[in-house]
């Protein structure tokens, strides 16, 4: 991670970019960094994390600046802290597989049907308000297929595999349209 010292003495956070090491996909900020809180997420600082999957943003957090998460075409899940006070409006553009918002903070009421910041709620299919009893409807199989359960709705969601020949599960009741965004393994897809 790459840490910004504020003005009051707490930090800033994002992603240092390192083409051999990149973010993992699946990621929890931490909540201090030099024994200090991290209380933002630094402008542009996770943009264009194309491995990214989801990202649990800890207590402590209060900002999300502009273009904080700006191009993680694969950034399907965000848990948000309960001490968020601001998010910038395209703090989350080009996120096109986001189909899950965990929303902890009073500060806001995220819904489909629109608000200052449906430039990322408009994708998601379920978003959990705080008080709202959050369950993982997320699951991968053995070769890396991965279905979000809606009710009675399983959605293709994404291919993590590495085979270039993949079946679809029976099961399968629809396909997301970013579900094999930027997969350069893949070749065959069979129903």
């Amino acid at each position: 991670f790459k840490f910004v010292e504020q003005e009051d003495g707490t930090y800033a956070i994002g992603a240092k970019y390192n083409k051999d090491d990149p973010l993992p996909a699946n990621v929890v900020l931490p909540k201090r960094y030099n024994g200090e809180k991290i209380t933002a997420i630094l402008e542009e600082g996770f943009s264009n994390c194309k491995n990214l999957r989801s990202i649990v943003i800890q207590e402590g957090v209060k900002e999300i600046r502009y273009h904080a998460f700006w191009f993680c075409p694969l950034l399907r899940s965000i848990t948000l802290p309960k001490k968020l006070e601001k998010i910038n409006e395209i703090a989350f553009s080009g996120c096109y597989s986001l189909l899950e918002i965990v929303n902890k903070s009073p500060a806001f009421n995220f819904s489909k049907e629109g608000n200052e910041y449906l430039s990322f709620t408009n994708s998601a299919l379920v978003i959990f308000n705080r008080g709202d009893r959050y369950e993982n409807r997320f699951s991968t199989d053995e070769k890396g297929l991965v279905t979000y359960r809606d009710g009675k709705d399983v959605i293709l969601v994404g291919y993590d595999g590495e085979d270039a020949d993949v079946i679809i599960p029976s099961n399968v009741t629809s396909i997301n349209g970013s579900a094999f965004l930027l997969n350069n393994v893949l070749k065959n897809i069979k129903f």
